[in-house]
């Protein structure tokens, strides 16, 4: 078997060098940035069920608080006649006219 070989000038070699070495630069950048994505993706885990464990127990505080609170009986207020609008949607534009001028009568 036989080998051929070709000559690399002195400046393609170092282009070359140069190309190698900032692939392996880029490489080396986007693992040590991986790791740190991991890293913080752990943090992140361990901060989300903290957070789920503090707001259960918040939660367990505020049913047992409501818990031992006097009970309130309601009042029930007197049912308010409804706004004049829900009356006036059942109007033709002629009565309203009619009930304005008479409302305005009924004040003076």
């Amino acid at each position: 078997m036989s080998y051929e070989y070709i000559r690399v000038s002195k400046p393609e070699q170092v282009y070359s060098q140069k190309t190698l070495l900032l692939a392996q630069l880029g490489i080396l950048t986007a693992l040590k940035y991986y790791h740190s994505y991991k890293d913080l993706r752990k943090q992140e885990l361990i901060l989300k069920i903290t957070l789920k464990k503090h707001v259960k127990d918040a939660q367990q505080s505020l049913a047992l608080l409501e818990a031992l609170l006097p009970k309130v009986p309601k009042k029930s207020l007197p049912e308010e006649k409804p706004f004049l609008e829900e009356d006036t949607k059942k109007l033709s534009l002629i009565q309203e006219i009619e009930l304005i001028k008479e409302k305005l009568r009924n004040i003076s």
